[in-house]
């Protein structure tokens, strides 16, 4: 659909795709994806798509020539070029995102959390990665609180450690037993290059709030980072802080 506007909507996250920056999260219509101009990301002409139902998006990530759109219980995919040829369709029926932060990538991949298990997505299917059991301590951590605005996940290409932070702060890990009255942070962490997917599971005092993989421009020596809340910067090894 197109709508008479030049500026863009006020959302939470976007993305590129297309030449067109693409965003999300706009809390006046929260079921909408909106475009902008192209090869003009900072101009709107009026280009959106909502999702069939009217579900709210929660995040937006692209993989390969697809635009996948994400909801708590669904997801969709976009493709096309402009308002004569977009399209979205049903990704996955029953399967639900974390947000839009949540998301990592692995190779041409993405690795997508859900509150069931993990998924590769290809931007045309999405397929269990098997790590095994998700037991009380997952159900748990993300019954605690608003994790689509209070978690992150980063890949470390170099170990193939995919490390996601729900930022568990008010329940008693199950589990694992608390060493200190201090509040015990947890972080989920999947080792893609194991024989088989490996999930692990990681205890910190550090509330850490986000996390990426920044490289020298020749990218020969990437290092992954993460930030408290306080402003502190650490640099990761392979696995934990």
């Amino acid at each position: 659909e197109t709508e008479d506007a030049t500026k863009l909507p006020l959302g939470k996250f976007n993305t590129i795709y297309h030449d067109r920056q693409v965003i999300a999260g706009d809390s006046r219509h929260p079921d909408r994806v909106y475009f902008s101009n192209p090869e003009d990301p900072e101009n709107y002409g009026g280009l959106y798509i909502s999702t069939r139902q009217g579900e709210s998006v929660i995040g937006l990530f692209v993989v390969r020539d697809t635009l996948v759109v994400q909801c708590s219980n669904i997801h969709y995919y976009i493709q096309g070029y402009d308002e004569n040829d977009l399209t979205m369709n049903i990704l996955e029926p029953y399967i639900g995102g974390l947000g839009h932060f949540t998301v990592a990538y692995w190779n041409d991949m993405a690795v997508v959390p859900a509150t069931s298990n993990w998924y590769v997505c290809n931007g045309v299917s999405m397929s269990p990665l098997g790590t095994g059991i998700f037991d009380e301590t997952w159900r748990r951590s993300l019954a605690a609180f608003d994790y689509r605005q209070n978690s992150w996940a980063a890949t470390d290409r170099i170990s193939g450690i995919v490390k996601l932070c729900i930022r568990d702060q008010s329940v008693d890990i199950y589990g694992y037993p608390r060493t200190s009255p201090q509040t015990i942070f947890s972080d989920w962490v999947l080792d893609l290059k194991s024989e088989s997917p490996k999930l692990m599971f990681d205890t910190s005092r550090i509330d850490r709030t986000a996390g990426a993989m920044l490289a020298e421009p020749s990218e020969i020596n990437p290092q992954f980072y993460s930030v408290d809340s306080t402003g502190k910067i650490y640099l990761e090894n392979s696995i934990y802080s």
